[in-house]
């Protein structure tokens, strides 16, 4: 189904959609956060990543515009400059050769590769969340079915039942839906017990933060290749207007 979109960044309401045949539109607050402008450029710049090796977006380096004026018109300043320039590509280089990166290919290609590891990662921590929140929730109920047991074995044995249940129908009620719930996750009627349930949430989330420790590597790498790209495009087009500046200059004497 095709979805009309207005997007007007000027506005309070940046970003609405609305589906076809719907006379309102929809802001993308009311959708929840995954239809904000800022997720969705987020999303754009991973899948550009991811495409080419190139986000959307650009560091900002250490380096200095030498073809700026001021440089231009102070020679001491600009060949101070130069030296810092020369100092951050080399540590950039230096950086590069540790991690057996020596060319703008082969720096895309690993940076694809490590945004495939993120990707990656983001699904295997989602999964990884949703099986402790599932094992959380079934220790709740186990508990819940416990605290409310009695109440049931009560009134199985009770003299008047109708009284009882009448007294006591909350806690009936919490008891019913407690075991309905954990007979639909355990239908063989096979509950597993509070211990055991604690210990495979506690290896659950050993799990998750060895990943979560991965996974902020993965992303510092990210950051770090990004910038080594950007700073070494931005040094080679810094040189380049630099030249061009000194050819123009040489070619105005004759």
């Amino acid at each position: 189904q095709d979805v009309n979109v207005v997007y007007r960044p000027e506005n309070v309401i940046s970003l609405k959609y609305r589906l076809e045949g719907i006379k309102r539109f929809c802001r993308s607050r009311t959708l929840g956060w995954y239809y904000e402008e800022k997720q969705i450029r987020k999303r754009i710049d991973n899948y550009q990543l991811l495409r080419t090796g190139r986000t959307t977006s650009t560091q900002k380096t250490r380096l200095y515009d030498t073809s700026a004026e001021k440089f231009q018109q102070a020679k001491g300043l600009s060949r101070w400059a130069e030296i810092q320039n020369i100092k951050e590509a080399s540590k950039i280089l230096n950086y590069l050769t540790e991690k057996g990166i020596a060319t703008q290919e082969e720096l895309e290609q690993r940076s694809i590769l490590t945004y495939g590891q993120r990707v990656q990662l983001v699904g295997d921590l989602n999964k990884l969340q949703r099986q402790i929140e599932t094992v959380t929730d079934t220790i709740k109920l186990v508990k819940k079915y416990k605290k409310y047991k009695p109440f049931y074995d009560a009134y199985q044995s009770a003299t008047f039942r109708k009284k009882y249940e009448k007294e006591h129908k909350q806690e009936l009620q919490q008891f019913s839906d407690a075991k309905s719930a954990l007979l639909e996750r355990f239908p063989d009627r096979k509950i597993p017990s509070l211990e055991r349930l604690s210990q495979e949430r506690e290896k659950l989330i050993e799990q998750r933060n060895v990943q979560n420790g991965v996974f902020r590597q993965v992303v510092a790498e990210l950051k770090e290749l990004d910038y080594a790209r950007t700073t070494i495009e931005e040094y080679l087009y810094s040189q380049q207007q630099v030249q061009e500046n000194q050819q123009k200059k040489d070619d105005e004497l004759y």
